[in-house]
């Protein structure tokens, strides 16, 4: 009876030597999933911080065109302003001219 046990062993001895070294590379591939896992963590943080910095900067050139638009018609405004001051200034040149013009000597 002995003898038997033995023989059964010795047939599934193979197969237990099989699953232990099946075991074996299952946990080294779970040890590279997981380091594989916190570089892809890493990387998506990084491209997370990434995001925000260029969120951050496209508001602020968004507040500066709008400034610089602000500017602009600003300017355009004070140009309309100038001109209508120029027109009103010319025809007082020429109301003055047209007073002065009586008293030639």
């Amino acid at each position: 009876m002995v003898a038997d046990e033995v023989r059964k062993l010795d047939a599934v001895s193979p197969q237990l030597a099989l699953g232990v070294e099946i075991i074996g590379k299952a946990g080294v591939a779970l040890r590279q999933i997981s380091e594989a896992s916190a570089v892809a963590r890493s990387n998506i943080s990084e491209v997370a911080a990434a995001t925000s910095e260029q969120s951050q900067a496209s508001s602020s050139v968004a507040r500066n065109v709008e400034q610089i638009s602000s500017m602009i018609e600003d300017s355009v405004n004070s140009v309309h302003d100038a001109n209508v001051n120029v027109s009103m200034l010319e025809r007082l040149a020429d109301e003055l001219r047209q007073s002065v013009a009586c008293f030639r000597v």
